[in-house]
């Protein structure tokens, strides 16, 4: 299960990727991420596997928050 609510991110005031990004998929949900080049489509991978953190909002996989980085969670996950 992932669930994200009022996410926001930008790398600079200037590229702000997020703002209010909400999502809530359930266990056993098929999706894909499309998008133009630079639209966030890593980025959001990103940050569901806990590389790099949110600014503001909340993130959950798993029952866990990825930002914590703890190895239940880590040892669930893969990114390549």
């Amino acid at each position: 299960m992932i669930k994200i609510d009022n996410l926001l991110f930008q790398y600079s005031k200037e590229k702000q990727l997020f703002e209010g990004l909400n999502l809530s998929l359930s266990k056993g949900s098929i999706v894909g991420l499309f998008g133009k080049n630079g639209a966030g489509k890593t980025t959001l991978i990103k940050i569901l596997s806990g590389l790099i953190f949110p600014k503001k909002g909340n993130c959950q996989v798993l029952a866990h928050t990825p930002a914590q980085r703890l190895p239940s969670f880590l040892s669930d996950i893969y990114f390549l």
